[in-house]
């Protein structure tokens, strides 16, 4: 009796861990067909949303956004482009904690690009950055910056305050710090 009740333990134990290897590779699969769909709501946000299109399509074809009047203006598009940064800083925060892999980071890296050889990008992240420091807050946009620095986009002067002053085609000072 005792070899039969060694065997089917056996074939208990070998059926168990078939059930675990089984369960595994359905968790697995899951949790990849939840990222896919996530990226893919992340993107769609990109190529669909009208204001962050807008923004996108601004920077990209160099169009001058970024004015005196951009913060006053009733016409500004000011919300598309906090809205449009705030996700593509996400994005950079993302990839700072590697949560994104390196071919996830390929699906962004062009909008996050954009932005960062921008003029006008620049401008107002440096406006941004700037007004948030006089108030003791971070940046909305300070993952974006922080990557921006890393890849050489942004460079130190951007994280001087008077730097304006001393390259007024790169920086300006629209809001008050």
């Amino acid at each position: 009796m005792s070899d039969w009740s060694t065997i089917i333990s056996c074939v208990t134990a070998v059926v168990a861990l078939v059930g675990a290897v089984v369960a595994f590779m359905q968790w697995r699969d899951a949790k990849k067909i939840e990222r896919a769909n996530r990226l893919c709501e992340i993107i769609s946000l990109l190529r669909t949303d009208k204001g962050i299109m807008r923004v996108m399509y601004y920077i990209e074809y160099n169009k001058t956004w970024y004015t005196e009047d951009f913060h006053d203006s009733k016409d500004s598009i000011e919300r598309d482009v906090d809205r449009a940064f705030s996700y593509i800083s996400y994005y950079c925060y993302l990839i700072d904690q590697k949560i994104l892999n390196e071919d996830e980071v390929k699906l962004f890296k062009y909008n996050i690009y954009q932005v960062l050889r921008n003029g006008d990008s620049i401008k107002y992240l440096y406006n941004v950055y700037h007004w948030a420091n006089k108030n003791e807050v971070p940046s909305p946009f300070l993952h974006l910056c922080e990557y921006g620095r890393k890849i050489g986009h942004i460079d130190e002067s951007f994280y001087d305050s008077n730097a304006w002053k001393k390259y007024p085609d790169k920086y300006c000072c629209y809001l008050n710090f």
